[in-house]
């Protein structure tokens, strides 16, 4: 069964595609499962570089819109692979909202992730592979709970592991894990019930 990235990722000058370290290392708790950015961040070496895509939907409040826009500046987001900067004004009620970069650390969003994260904001995020560090992987957040994990194919397949498909153990529970990694965001809602929140430091 595959799933493809929003928009794939292109044979570019800005390198490999690519993210972390291994599924095992970024798990925690369950199949798919990695703990809180903050309390776990990822181990990378910053000359570990990978291009990334990023679909951001869901319930997101007014005030917490300028530090969005910030720490998608702080990971370099682009509108397009070539594009403009991200302002307030791409950031659409009723519309998912999706950033590109180019050769970021460990091809990762990780102030995006964060912020995030912390806010209940939905995304999905795709990143490529740095040969002989990291591998092609997606990252779903969808609102709760911890983000889940999912290792690809340079094709952008979802992977199964053999550990996992022993561990999942029956054809329903298979079904279930290959429908959780097709989740898409939900268009944005936009609310103004959070108090004005801090920006990226």
């Amino acid at each position: 069964m595959s799933f493809f990235m929003a928009a794939r990722q292109p044979n570019l000058s800005c390198g490999q595609r690519a993210i972390g370290p291994s599924k095992r290392e970024r798990k925690g708790g369950g199949l798919g499962m990695r703990p809180n950015w903050a309390s776990n961040p990822r181990r990378i070496s910053m000359a570990d570089r990978a291009s990334a895509s990023m679909i951001i939907g869901g319930i997101i409040s007014r005030s917490l819109l300028p530090a969005l826009i910030e720490a998608i500046d702080l990971n370099n987001g682009r509108l397009d692979w070539e594009g403009e900067p991200v302002t307030a004004s791409d950031v659409e009620e009723g519309k998912t909202l999706e950033i590109f970069a180019c050769e970021i650390a460990g091809g990762m969003f990780d102030a995006v992730e964060a912020l995030c994260e912390a806010h209940g904001v939905a995304f999905v995020r795709n990143s490529g592979s740095c040969v002989g560090v990291f591998g092609p992987e997606r990252v779903i957040f969808d609102g709760s709970g911890p983000s889940r994990q999912y290792d690809l194919t340079e094709s952008d397949q979802v992977a199964l592991t053999i550990t996992d498909f022993r561990s999942l153990k029956s054809i329903e529970a298979i079904a279930a894990w290959f429908q959780s990694a097709a989740y898409t965001p939900p268009p944005l809602t936009i609310v103004d019930d959070d108090p004005p929140c801090s920006s990226v430091t």
